[in-house]
């Protein structure tokens, strides 16, 4: 069988990256979602710590923005608010407490004791060469930066379980009765990790240990291939369920190690009684990247499938989800179920189906799969571990349209965001530059003060080709952002909005408060009353807020964001990755 090539490897490891810190307990969006409990209102108390309380009416202050494009879900935004309150007043006060800002706090506390060594990073390529079809030596750096970031989520959880019981942090906030929990992934949240793209600072290398590494990007949606229809060579020898010749054909990417997974095999079951004849099963393994033992137990299911116990084995790794973590565990598993104890023994040492479960992999990858559970039935896609009607509803309907079963192929690829506003906004370059460059960003954000050199390089060697426009996006969690935005927008209002811009980059997040601003002001000698006026009045504020609105209608969800003729590229890139989409453009020209 084929091995991994480049591209596959490189959609790997994008899903390791980007899986690490996230964690997988995660939400479908679900509407009609019941907040009208006793209590609800802008007074009701969500969370507390330490005798401080967080509000209702003071949540969605902060949330701001982040409402905007989910209010559908409102218990997941509020949920993702709270925490994120919770960390900040977290590590506030125990910085406090230690005499240390918050940055020094977590150096101290979560970067001192994220080890990760050479031979961390040897072992683990031992125990997955079969993946990747690669020498040690062109992947190494990868590899270290995904075990590095998986364990700097550890340490940190870990940090905040002990400060939410030093301080008595609770949170109130009852999930409702009729609320679906599901496992598609979205951006990593900022109150874990740093936002798609961006780079977390870290200490000097530790003797004994690799070099320090960056948070590698997430993972970019090119990983999906457009044009890419499943084939039934691709089902081929996969396990399955269900007569051939079944009307409906269900696809199930899954991973032995997800407990949402394991949360709806039983529905999946129900599906199948349901229907008895009517629906063809097929399992495709998609062991994710925060599961680092899934890729042998989806090698081990193989095993089982070679003597006929696929299902059987599939049971019994769902009874104790993620349990069975060595190979003496598989094997024990395998005895249970009654398989030839020799025979899976050689056969899951040998590696035979590596291949299989990284083709899995790949198939998934082009057609979008990013989590798991994931569905396809005929072809319309069901994600997460959603209730029986859900899935019966998909089923009814292929049944109604008739025509037997259906592929699954690639979704429609995005098209490319339209903006049809950007009058006033600050730019630089000509207005009728073949290529134009929107910049969704963040004062108060470390990782858009770091891709400044890119794009200031993007607009030197591409002058008079790139038209380069500025758009607020103050993220909720940081304190003032939406206020140094407005400050901004006051210097613009005396032509000085990028030498402003500049200053404020200059030392990303320490300007708060208006006369921080006015003192920056000062500094370039801009007009003092006119400058304290425009800020005092807050006219910009619905300048800033519409910004925002903007970006979370075209997919916006953490700073830096860029869209190139209107496709997006996300996260603090090196200079080359703008080129690329700059010089694929002008090419069409």
């Amino acid at each position: 069988m084929k091995k991994m090539g480049s591209a596959g490897l490189k959609s790997l490891l994008s899903s390791f990256a980007a899986g690490a810190i996230v964690t997988l307990a995660l939400v479908a969006a679900f509407k009609g979602i019941d907040f009208s409990g006793d209590g609800a209102g802008p007074g009701r108390v969500l969370a507390q710590m330490d005798g401080e309380k967080l509000k209702e009416g003071q949540l969605r202050g902060l949330l701001g923005n982040d409402l905007i494009p989910i209010e559908s879900d409102q218990y997941a935004a509020y949920s993702r608010g709270i925490n994120r309150w919770l960390r900040e007043k977290l590590l506030e006060k125990e910085a406090r407490a230690q005499g240390l800002s918050v940055q020094d706090l977590t150096f101290k506390k979560v970067w001192d004791y994220v080890r990760v060594s050479s031979s961390d990073v040897a072992d683990y390529y031992q125990k997955n060469k079969d993946l990747y079809n690669q020498p040690l030596e062109r992947i190494q750096d990868l590899l270290f930066k995904m075990l590095r970031e998986r364990e700097y989520g550890r340490v940190e959880e870990k940090l905040m379980d002990e400060l939410r019981q030093k301080y008595h942090a609770k949170i109130l906030l009852e999930k409702p009765k009729n609320y679906v929990e599901g496992a598609v992934l979205p951006p990593p949240s900022p109150a874990l990790a740093p936002a798609p793209g961006q780079v977390q600072a870290a200490p000097p290398s530790v003797a004994g240990q690799a070099p320090s590494a960056p948070r590698p990007p997430a993972p970019p949606t090119s990983a999906m291939d457009p044009n890419f229809k499943m084939t039934p060579s691709d089902l081929a020898g996969q396990p399955s369920q269900g007569p051939e010749n079944a009307p409906v054909l269900l696809v199930e990417f899954s991973d032995f190690h997800c407990a949402f997974c394991g949360k709806v095999s039983p529905t999946i079951n129900d599906l199948m009684k349901s229907y008895d004849g009517k629906i063809r099963r097929v399992w495709m393994h998609n062991p994710l990247a925060m599961h680092p033992e899934a890729p042998q137990t989806a090698v081990a299911a193989e095993c089982a499938l070679e003597q006929g116990k696929f299902w059987e084995y599939h049971d019994k790794l769902f009874e104790k989800t993620g349990s069975f973590k060595t190979d003496e565990a598989l094997i024990g598993l395998a005895r249970e179920t009654g398989l030839k104890e020799d025979a899976f023994k050689g056969c899951l040492s040998s590696g035979k189906y590596r291949d299989k479960v990284a083709k899995n992999l790949t198939v998934g990858g082009k057609l979008g799969v990013r989590g798991t559970p994931n569905f396809f039935v005929n072809g319309t896609n069901v994600t997460g571990a959603q209730p029986l009607e859900k899935f019966k509803e998909a089923v009814d309907n292929a049944l109604k349209q008739g025509g037997g079963a259906i592929l699954p192929k690639a979704p429609e690829p995005p098209k490319p965001a339209s903006f049809d506003d950007l009058a006033g906004r600050p730019s630089q370059g000509p207005a009728n530059a073949p290529v134009t460059l929107v910049e969704f960003s963040d004062f108060h954000c470390p990782f858009c003060s770091k891709v400044e050199a890119s794009v200031n390089d993007v607009m030197k060697n591409y002058a008079g080709k790139v038209r380069r426009v500025w758009r607020h996006y103050p993220l909720s969690f940081h304190a003032g952002a939406d206020q140094t935005a407005e400050a901004s927008e006051c210097a613009a209002e005396q032509g000085k909005f990028w030498e402003y811009h500049d200053k404020l980059f200059e030392k990303t997040g320490t300007f708060k408060g208006d006369d921080a601003f006015i003192g920056l002001a000062k500094e370039l000698k801009l007009d003092e009353k006119k400058f304290t006026d425009c800020v005092k009045s807050r006219k910009y504020k619905d300048v800033v807020l519409n910004d925002s609105k903007k970006g979370s209608s075209v997919g916006v969800n953490g700073t830096p964001h860029f869209f190139i003729n209107g496709k997006p590229l996300s996260g603090a890139q090196p200079y080359n990755s703008f080129a690329q989409a700059i010089d694929a453009e002008l090419a069409k020209k």
